[in-house]
């Protein structure tokens, strides 16, 4: 089990309200409204912890777009961000040289590491009132959202652990009985986990009312992740999938997406007229959650059930 750090935005940006102690800073001079602060977010560079590793931080950038919606052209046009929380950081006070009217410029800060905890960060553009706006526009020149970092891990979900693989892997249709051969196999030493195999077993040469075999199946069947886990990654194996052959494999429903607690899935196997070989379908599911506790319900120590 890989741990790792992400971040969570835990309320959307805001504008800030004009009510914020504007009287410490210089008297507007009663000019338009020529910058807006456009745009405001963060950026995450997820660090995953392998052994021997002694980061455990999270890297974080945050950016900023000032768009000008004046007729003229401004020139060195200043913008910091800073943030509060576990830790301090601050970009200091930085300047574009110059943003041309209906123009929004973009910059970012240094990635800095952030220990698990909640945020602030709060950006402003002409934070010393150079420009003269009148006290109605500032609120458009400030804004603030809050971050939660927090230690989440990564975990791929191994069959066996779900309980009784019987009733969560389970084929319940097959076109062509007589004809066609649908199985689960496992194949742990392949890295694939559990995968549906589809295999023609007729008579060779196949006679011409063959039609192909199709088979529907679920993975993962009542199967639901606790603890605080959902899924964060769902990847599809066909090794043996030939590109042309469109009709050979597809969802008959999507997969969980990010987020969910239910990892099942249903899908859809086909092998056709056109394709002398049998085809094989897996399936890949990986959970975020706490790293203390496990995303399956265990009776006992090596006893897992649903």
């Amino acid at each position: 089990m890989n741990l790792t750090r992400r971040f969570l935005v835990s309320l959307e940006t805001t504008f800030l309200a004009t009510s914020l102690a504007w009287a410490a800073l210089p008297t507007p001079r009663g000019g338009p409204d020529v910058v807006q602060l456009s745009d405001f977010h963060a950026e995450n560079a997820i660090l995953t912890l392998v052994d021997g590793s002694t980061s455990d931080t999270s890297s974080i950038e945050a950016c900023l777009g000032v768009k000008n919606v004046g007729p003229n052209t401004l020139n060195n046009v200043e913008w910091r961000i800073d943030v509060t929380g576990p830790a301090s950081f601050s970009s200091g006070l930085r300047t574009f040289s110059a943003i041309t009217p209906s123009q929004t410029i973009k910059a970012c800060t240094p990635y800095w590491n952030l220990p698990d905890g909640t945020y602030t960060f709060i950006a402003v553009v002409d934070p010393d009132r150079k420009l003269g706006e009148s006290r109605e526009f500032l609120a458009n020149n400030r804004r603030k959202m809050t971050i939660t970092v927090k230690q989440m891990a990564s975990h791929e979900v191994d069959p066996k652990e779900v309980g009784n693989m019987d009733s969560a892997f389970q084929i319940y249709s097959l076109n062509d009985p007589a004809n066609c051969e649908a199985k689960f196999t496992y194949e742990g030493n392949m890295g694939m986990g559990m995968g549906l195999t589809l295999n023609y077993k007729g008579p060779v040469p196949r006679p011409a009312s063959y039609q192909g075999c199709i088979a529907k199946a679920s993975f993962y069947k009542g199967v639901t992740a606790k603890n605080g886990w959902t899924v964060s990654e769902v990847k599809v194996i066909h090794p043996n999938y030939t590109a042309g052959y469109d009709n050979d494999w597809s969802w008959a429903q999507q997969p969980p997406s990010p987020g969910s607690t239910s990892l099942m899935t249903q899908v859809q196997l086909r092998m056709n007229t056109y394709d002398p070989s049998g085809h094989f379908i897996a399936l890949k599911i990986r959970l975020w959650g706490p790293p203390s506790r496990s995303p399956f319900v265990f009776s006992k120590p090596g006893s897992p059930r649903l």
